[in-house]
């Protein structure tokens, strides 16, 4: 479970954003079967826009995923390792994977430092204590 929490927790944005995406689908096909003719023909391709859209959003949160696991091995391997993070630090989702990654290998606070220190706020991420940095 905690792996399963870490790996939603690296993809929040895309994972979240898909789910949604599901919901809204899953109504409009019930919305589209209750008609027919044009507004059945409308609905279906609304419909099929939104799968496609689905699927888009997967596979953004799967290379994410993969990111994840490659950033995670890495610190396994090497342990804390600054290019790595500043590599990662374009968008916030690469900082908040980073994070996590870095966190379930044991180097989460220097991960939330090096960022705090670069001036990005994680606070979202993870509340986090210590001496400068905000709760």
């Amino acid at each position: 479970m905690k792996k399963i929490i870490s790996v939603f927790m690296a993809t929040f944005v895309p994972s979240m954003t898909a789910v949604v995406m599901i919901l809204m689908a899953v109504f409009l096909a019930f919305q589209v079967s209750s008609h027919s003719g044009n507004m059945a023909l409308i609905g279906y391709v609304m419909l099929t826009l939104q799968t496609s859209a689905i699927v888009f959003t997967l596979y953004v949160s799967y290379t994410k995923f993969v990111s994840y696991k490659k950033a995670r091995r890495d610190f396994e391997r090497r342990g804390w390792n600054v290019r790595l993070a500043s590599v990662l630090q374009n968008t916030w989702c690469d900082r908040r994977l980073v994070v996590q990654a870095a966190s379930d290998c044991g180097f989460g606070d220097e991960a939330r430092q090096f960022y705090y220190d670069l001036g990005y706020r994680l606070t979202d991420v993870h509340q986090y204590q210590k001496s400068g940095m905000p709760s």
